[in-house]
């Protein structure tokens, strides 16, 4: 049973994310599929949870002697460390989406392709919109400054209408409208109307700021979001003291020998420790993207029961407690 699933979880669940120096990883996404089997959608959006995969997989190798899996047992707890690696705080989120490559096998880093997914809808995000749609086509309107709109007007302005002439809004003579075109920030373009439409009072209506550009959207969704590179959202970024990324790593140790994982371990303790240590224990943290993520006051039993001891076992002699002996 466990070989016959295996195959299907190889075939349709996991997934290489593109990621800078082409670091050969895979990762667990999520796949949907129905009750009669046809073929479904996978989704590239993986979670902490999902992290004990690497270690099943090598455990399998071994057992069933599949040599095969052990490589993939390499990749996919590869791939978990390149997540703890990634954000600010060198742990990993609780959720997260990335940029799958088309195979599995072979893939660039393509900075352009992730800025893509990034801004799913430019076209239409970018699009110049009808200025004042609810502006009749023969009325006129001129711009002015902001301290030139609240000017009294002349009493001698009539109802006559009189015709739109759009090449003379004067948008960079409004105040923060050169900021508003570089950051994307909204500010009012007092817009009054020459004719007598409002019983002798002028018309003032604003503008809508010109749409971002699609490199500043990008640029400022990684920094408002803190996204590493490779990274399409982290919509849970918490860290609750989970096991199973060491757990794997303890497991690709015992089973290869390869200090590697006991380097890759070290660095996960210490990114751990250095943000969840609290005066009597360990506390879960709201978020791993920030440098001083805020501490949660929770500590999961999960922490002393799992975590804390492949922490431990990870780092101790191999005879202290052998696999072949233990479950």
């Amino acid at each position: 049973m466990y070989e016959y699933s295996m195959e299907a979880v190889i075939d349709k669940v996991l997934f290489r994310p593109m990621v800078p120096g082409e670091r050969d990883i895979l990762v667990p996404g999520r796949y949907a599929s129905n009750a009669q089997g046809e073929d479904g959608q996978l989704t590239p959006e993986s979670e902490h949870l999902a992290c004990f995969a690497g270690g099943m997989f090598a455990l399998g190798a071994k057992i069933f002697n599949r040599k095969g899996d052990l490589d993939i047992a390499r990749r996919l707890t590869d791939g978990c460390v390149w997540a703890y690696e990634s954000t600010t705080t060198g742990i990993m989120p609780e959720l997260y989406q990335a940029v799958a490559c088309e195979s599995r096998y072979e893939c660039s880093w393509n900075e352009t392709k992730w800025w893509d997914v990034l801004d799913p809808y430019r076209a239409a995000r970018t699009k110049a919109l009808a200025p004042f749609p609810h502006l009749a086509p023969s009325t006129s309107i001129a711009l002015v400054p902001t301290s030139a709109a609240v000017r009294a007007q002349p009493a001698a302005l009539t109802s006559a209408a009189v015709h739109v002439d759009l090449e003379k809004r004067q948008f960079d003579e409004v105040p923060g409208a050169i900021a508003a075109k570089a950051f994307g920030t909204p500010v009012e373009r007092p817009i009054v109307a020459t004719g007598n439409i409002l019983g002798g009072a002028p018309a003032v209506y604003t503008s809508p700021p010109p749409p971002l550009s699609h490199e500043e959207y990008v640029k400022a969704k990684i920094s408002e979001e803190r996204l590493p590179p490779g990274f399409k959202s982290i919509p849970d970024s918490k860290y609750i003291l989970r096991p199973e990324a060491i757990e794997s790593v303890f497991y690709m140790y015992r089973i290869t020998g390869d200090d590697y994982w006991r380097e890759k371990g070290w660095k996960m303790f210490m990114a751990i420790q250095k943000y969840t240590r609290v005066e009597y224990g360990y506390s879960a943290i709201d978020d791993v993207t920030k440098s001083a993520p805020e501490l949660k006051d929770e500590m999961e039993s999960f922490w002393l029961a799992e975590t804390l001891k492949y922490f431990y076992l990870l780092f101790s002699d191999p005879e202290l407690v052998s696999l072949d002996d233990w479950v």
